[in-house]
């Protein structure tokens, strides 16, 4: 009978075993990660599409309820009696300028979809931001009174920019509207003037 120490084999075995599970947890571990990595990269486009459809339906909703909020108060302005003759006239342009504005946003939906996906380029001209600023401010005249708000205007004329009109004039209306929603009662001042030699401020 003989007897052999394999003390030092067994040991070696349970290091290797050990070795292997170590090994094999590591390579999970990057795998997963690796996995996990090129899922993010695969489902990126269409993350990136399905947040470029919400933000184009929130500008879209946003747009179109602007001209329909003046179209609608200058609307019921006009069905009141107590105004005079020039006061429904006032309204009735309003809402002729409102409803071929909203024709024209409705015919931009598409347009306004190819600028979010950066397939449109923005047309800069040079343009007058004061008369354009006025001309926005208009129409908004019903609804700070029907809010119960004072509307004062200090725009300097004259005051000549080169951008986009189309836009430039929605983000004038949408100040003004935000102005109409949120405005405590009181005053709600717009003002245009130069900064310097080549700024100006709104």
């Amino acid at each position: 009978i003989v007897f052999a120490d394999v003390s030092s084999a067994n040991a070696t075995m349970r290091n290797l075993w050990r070795s292997c599970f170590l090994i094999g947890l590591c390579a999970a571990a990057v795998f997963l990660a690796v996995s996990f990595l090129l899922a993010r990269w695969a489902v990126k486009p269409v993350e990136k599409a399905w947040t470029q459809q919400k933000q184009f339906v929130s500008d879209a909703s946003h747009e179109l309820k602007t001209p329909l909020t003046v179209i609608l108060t200058n609307a019921e302005m006009l069905k009141d009696p107590s105004y005079s003759e020039p006061d429904r006239q006032r309204f009735t342009e309003s809402i002729l300028t409102m409803s071929h504005r909203m024709r024209g946003l409705v015919e931009s939906l598409l347009e306004l979809a190819r600028v979010d996906n950066g397939a449109v380029k923005k047309v800069f001209e040079p343009l007058d931001w004061s008369s354009l600023v006025q001309d926005a401010v208009l129409p908004f005249e019903a609804l700070f009174f029907e809010k119960g708000l004072t509307l004062e205007t200090d725009i300097k004329p004259g005051i000549m920019v080169r951008g986009s009109t189309q836009h430039l004039r929605q983000c004038a209306e949408i100040l003004l509207d935000n102005a109409v929603k949120y405005s405590a009662p009181g005053t709600v001042r717009v003002e245009l003037k130069k900064t310097g030699h080549d700024k100006c401020a709104l």
